[in-house]
């Protein structure tokens, strides 16, 4: 099945920049799409064992522990807007952090996503 953008209703200050053709890719259509870089570094916090910020529930999903949370922020304008994710709640040691970030390097793209 293909998506195909026929026409953008409006455009928030962010994609003003982005011709119409342009804006579905960026937003949702490729692999470093802003939807799916926020999905999927979210899901790499839950899913990835080794962080320990996460627990299996018996349906086979994660959810992270009490108390810990993961936010994200977008910065930028257009194709090269950067999500920035930051983790509450537990203390993500050095190299846990660099484990994350180099994933989200090799995932998206240097500079893509940077796990704060």
């Amino acid at each position: 099945m293909t998506i195909t953008l026929s026409h953008v209703e409006f455009k928030c200050p962010a994609h003003t920049a982005l011709s119409d053709s342009d804006l579905y890719d960026v937003i949702k259509g490729s692999v470093a799409g802003e939807n799916i870089r926020k999905n999927k570094a979210i899901d790499k916090l839950l899913t990835d064992t080794n962080l320990n910020l996460s627990s299996l529930q018996a349906d086979g999903s994660y959810q992270f522990k009490n108390g810990v949370a993961a936010s994200w922020a977008w910065s930028g304008t257009g194709a090269d807007r950067v999500l920035t994710v930051t983790v509450t709640g537990a203390n993500l040691s050095t190299s846990n952090k660099s484990a994350v970030n180099t994933w989200c390097t090799s995932t998206f793209g240097a500079g893509k996503v940077i796990l704060a």
